[in-house]
């Protein structure tokens, strides 16, 4: 009778197998807590080894651009007005700020999102980011447009920060300070996914993430054509000191009324702008995400503080003068003071005039036209009367301790 005989582990053995197992699950458990955004796998042992390789280096991180280089320049071209644009459709792309030169299709006023049209090409099918951990370190690429070419780079973010956003209407990616993220670039990660647009935050550095990005893009191409609608109300942040002196705690501060606007003979300067619609304006982020979208006929309340104390004001959004009028508005639209050897003072700037559009201000100081130092107000207005139809002029300016020269177009 044949007895089989089971091989025998010796107590050494089974105790170095258990020490090797317990040391996978150890580095196993520290590999997950270290690298948590990295995905998890069905079997530890790859990841584990993954962890013991030597870090990457920076021409790992160039190859890695490099592959995904053909997917971002797919998406990513300069529109007709030279701002970087990212591909919607084939015949279309989205940019902030557009230029001159660009078509829009459809224009969000508030944050300057607009889509425009562009040059035929075949949808890249990005695929939106969506981060595991945002205050997490981590390589972000920017797609740079220089001319006809896309150049990518390496941008080194130490962490995404949340914050609301009223003219997104939703959370935006707050950047650390002097992050190489700029204004309208767009953004996206070493694996090609498509991150957000940079833009401006209280003067911060931030991200649009991808999704919210694409969301009011998709709402942009359903809106439809209504008249942009127009208040007649110029405003400035509320100050500390005006705060105190108006007796405001929050709101913003009227500065000018459209004598011609929807507001004229119900408001005045210096009165204080607390709420619309009952909802609190607390930045002028709160109030241009309100005005900047309202469309002709729009009826809002506004909670106003002045000094007969807090009323409130119904207004009826018109369609913007400067649509209407400002194409036949052929004036300069400037009272001026010579100051002998210096320049002409700017005392008042007529609104949708030329020199409206040209952006000059009350207060501001010409001291060159047309190539002519310290020139009178009689001179600058002969050298405005004699421009042909469509030319235009440049003149110096002088703005407290800054120097522009700006082009007052006929």
């Amino acid at each position: 009778m044949a007895i089989s005989v089971q091989p025998v582990i010796s107590r050494e053995t089974r105790r170095l197998l258990i020490t090797v197992v317990a040391a996978v699950a150890t580095l196993w458990v520290l590999a997950r807590i270290r690298f948590q955004e990295r995905p998890v796998t069905s079997t530890p042992v790859p990841n584990v080894l993954a962890q013991l390789r030597p870090s990457s280096t920076y021409a790992d991180l160039a190859r890695l651009i490099a592959d995904i280089r053909p997917t971002i320049v797919a998406s990513v071209s300069q529109s007709t007005g030279g701002g970087p644009a990212l591909r919607i459709r084939e015949d279309a792309a989205v940019t902030l700020r557009p230029g001159r030169a660009d078509t829009p299709v459809a224009t969000d006023r508030a944050t300057g999102l607009a889509i425009v049209q562009h040059p035929r090409g075949d949808m890249p099918g990005l695929m939106p980011w969506v981060p595991r951990l945002l205050d997490y370190p981590r390589y972000l690429v920017a797609a740079d447009v220089v001319g006809d070419h896309v150049a990518l780079r390496p941008v080194f973010v130490g962490g995404l920060f949340a914050v609301t956003s009223p003219l997104w209407s939703g959370e935006l990616w707050l950047l650390p300070p002097a992050t190489a993220i700029s204004s309208g670039t767009f953004v996206f990660t070493t694996e090609g996914a498509f991150a957000g647009l940079g833009v401006s935050h209280d003067g911060q550095a931030a991200i649009v993430p991808a999704g919210l990005l694409l969301g009011i893009v998709e709402q942009l191409q359903q809106q439809h054509s209504a008249e942009p609608g127009d208040f007649g109300i110029a405003i400035q942040p509320l100050s500390p000191s005006v705060a105190l002196a108006a007796g405001a705690s929050m709101g913003v501060v009227v500065t000018a009324i459209d004598p011609a606007g929807p507001a004229a003979g119900s408001l005045v300067p210096t009165e204080v702008i607390e709420a619309i619609d009952g909802d609190d304006i607390r930045t002028t982020d709160h109030w241009r995400a309100r005005v900047a979208r309202a469309t002709a006929g729009d009826t809002v309340t506004l909670r106003v503080r002045g000094a007969d104390g807090v009323r409130d004001v119904r207004l009826t959004a018109a369609v913007p003068a400067s649509a209407v009028e400002a194409a036949n508005d052929p004036s300069l639209g400037l009272q001026l003071r010579t100051i002998p050897q210096v320049g002409v003072e700017v005392l008042s700037v007529q609104p949708r005039s030329r020199a409206a559009r040209a952006a000059i201000q009350k207060g501001d100081l010409i001291t060159v036209v047309a190539g002519q130092a310290s020139p009178t107000s009689a001179q600058l207005a002969r050298v405005f009367t004699s421009l042909p139809e469509g030319s235009s002029v440049l003149v110096g300016i002088v703005r407290g301790s800054d120097h522009h020269v700006m082009a007052i177009e006929k």
